[in-house]
């Protein structure tokens, strides 16, 4: 701004005399805003979802349903989302829950309320909703290309009564150098399997480890083994459902020097005898999420003598 010269002459100026300057600028892009932002507002409807239903499967009718919403929110900002449901069976279903900034965050409802709503099976589904992002105390950041993406998933675990029951795993082999295999057993000072069993099925039972050196012989006639290792059942919710890992920790057992013989061998076979208990008459639930697993290994000590 310029003010230009009067020259020689005076100008009388007044306390009621101003002068005013408006600027404007325009074109300005952020790549990125950080701060507490209040809370905003999206809502969506009349998202449709159309059901493919199996010939003759129709009337079909859940006992147990688990509706799970996976929110991948890829925004520096938390928020919560609050969704209807609308089926053409004339049925609706509410749910609702939190998500966590720059995570994905699983809504889950696992109660009687989806067996009805699916009970009978809609053929299309309309989804309706809001999701509210910020809450003016979270400090965060908002860039280009964040974004907020949804994946409604519906599971009908398996209900079933189940009675003892004992099957064999599948055989997987092991490849020894033999030749240092027998060192260190003509060195041995103690030998150890150390294992760990982690169970998310809501039923216990036991774990028998077998090796062998002849496959056809590895279940009927084992050269090696770890009889009754102790499947602890897991923990489930007030619906049913698996909601604990159940891990027996890394336990060890102590080999005696005459079964490490078995080492010498060039390759051994390896398989489980898994016994899973009844569940007594009662009802339990099983889904794509429980597992169980079996992990372990044999520890040496030697002594070294400097030969080898």
């Amino acid at each position: 701004t310029a003010i230009i010269s009067t020259g020689a002459n005076k100008v009388i100026l007044s306390e009621n005399d101003y002068f005013q300057m408006t600027a404007f600028i325009t074109g300005i892009q952020f790549a990125s805003i950080s701060g507490k932002f209040n809370n905003q507002a999206a809502n969506f409807s009349s998202v449709q979802q159309i059901t493919d239903i199996p010939q003759g499967f129709d009337s079909l009718e859940f006992k147990t349903v688990q509706l799970t919403l996976e929110v991948n929110n890829q925004v520096d900002l938390p928020g919560s989302l609050d969704i209807t449901l609308n089926g053409n069976n004339g049925k609706s279903l509410n749910f609702s829950g939190n998500i966590s900034p720059m995570a994905i965050s699983n809504i889950f409802l696992a109660d009687s309320t989806v067996a009805s709503f699916l009970s009978p099976i809609p053929t299309q589904i309309t989804v309706n909703g809001t999701a509210l992002m910020g809450d003016s105390v979270y400090l965060g950041t908002i860039a280009a290309g964040d974004y907020v993406t949804a994946t409604l998933h519906v599971y009908a675990p398996l209900a079933v009564v189940l009675s003892d029951y004992t099957f064999e795993s599948d055989v997987s082999t092991e490849t020894i150098d033999s030749s240092t295999a027998r060192l260190i057993s003509d060195h041995l000072i103690q030998a150890r399997l150390i294992y760990s069993i982690d169970n998310r099925i809501p039923i216990g039972g036991s774990v028998n480890i077998r090796i062998a050196r002849d496959s056809s012989s590895l279940f009927s006639n084992p050269e090696l083994s770890f009889d009754s290792l102790i499947i602890i059942p897991a923990l489930v919710d007030s619906n049913g459902f698996a909601i604990t890992i159940q891990s027996s920790g890394e336990q060890e057992i102590f080999i005696d020097s005459s079964d490490v013989d078995i080492l010498s061998s060039g390759q051994l076979y390896i398989g489980h005898e898994i016994t899973l208990l009844g569940s007594n008459g009662q009802t339990i639930i099983l889904n794509q999420n429980d597992y169980m697993t079996v992990t372990g290994r044999i520890e040496i000590e030697y002594l070294f003598d400097g030969k080898f």
